[in-house]
């Protein structure tokens, strides 16, 4: 799995393409924003966000 972090835009979004294993990629302007890229394609957008109250982290799935 690569790791990549660059500014988010629709244009740069849209060029993301899969490969033989997933790929996540960090935004580079808003904390935690990030996209994992399928071997299919397929785009998940996702939030990580730590809660204080507890030691792990959590992972939300935006859209799909």
């Amino acid at each position: 799995m690569s790791a990549t972090k660059f500014r988010f835009t629709e244009q740069a979004i849209e060029k993301l393409s899969g490969s033989e294993k997933r790929a996540r990629y960090y935004g580079s302007q808003v904390l935690g924003l990030i996209i994992d890229v399928l071997p299919s394609n397929k785009k998940t957008f996702r939030v990580l966000c730590l809660v204080l109250t507890t030691i792990m982290a959590e992972w939300w799935s935006l859209k799909r």
